[in-house]
């Protein structure tokens, strides 16, 4: 004779992150200007792992990785014409989103060529960072989507390094197959595919006579002129 029984689960939901707030200082600067930015009173009975700083951009409407930091302040310079958002994640990567205050965020109205060797310098640094966790490959993806998003600020050694570091993160994210979500593999691969279009954007430019060519590379191109140049024949 067969019996009846029942059987009784508790569930308990995993709460996000609550009662707390951001703030950013200053409300108006450049892109050479070091906001801070403040999240303050967040908690977690599972305790905070750490915190997401992304721009939406007013153009596209995209979403980028600026910064993440497992302190509650994070000093960084911004791109213009982006929305912020600080995610709080718990160590079960449940979070929440606050949006920051609007900022007035100028471009600097420096030379063009002032940009690109900053641009530059930059890559270089980008270029030695290391690759060791899945935040580590959403940040430097979305740098390099940040970084050439100007097309006409790229030199060729800017463009030849990030080419580089693309196809480091690529081979990182392909050795890496099916230990990251859906979701974050498209978020990087998406980084990485903007970041190529924007290089293609600024070698074509130049060439097809929508861009001026860069101080920087005009040695580079007499260069190239003198190797091909018929008198060497």
């Amino acid at each position: 004779m067969w019996g009846c029984g029942q059987n009784t689960f508790d569930i308990q939901l995993n709460d996000q992150p609550k009662n707390g707030f951001g703030s950013i200082e200053p409300l108006k600067g450049t892109i050479l200007t070091l906001f801070t930015i403040n999240c303050t009173n967040w908690f977690d009975q599972d305790e905070i792992k750490d915190y997401l700083i992304y721009g939406i951009s007013f153009k596209r409407n995209k979403r980028i990785l600026l910064a993440y930091s497992t302190n509650s302040i994070i000093c960084l310079r911004l791109p213009t014409n982006v929305h912020l958002i600080v995610q709080i994640r718990n160590t079960f990567d449940c979070s929440t989103e606050f949006p920051l205050s609007s900022i007035v965020n100028n471009f600097d109205m420096k030379l063009l060529n002032e940009h690109a060797n900053i641009r530059e310098q930059l890559m270089k640094i980008v270029n030695n960072f290391t690759i060791t966790t899945l935040n580590d490959i959403k940040y430097h993806s979305s740098i390099l989507s940040i970084l050439t998003e100007t097309t006409s600020e790229l030199t060729r050694k800017t463009s030849i390094n990030t080419l580089n570091k693309s196809s480091q993160l690529s081979n990182y994210l392909k050795s890496t197959e099916n230990q990251f979500s859906y979701e974050d593999t498209l978020f990087i691969a998406t980084q990485i595919i903007q970041c190529v279009t924007h290089i293609h954007t600024s070698l074509n430019g130049p060439l097809q006579k929508r861009m001026e060519f860069l101080q920087s590379d005009l040695p580079e191109i007499n260069d190239d002129n003198d190797f091909y140049s018929t008198d060497n024949y």
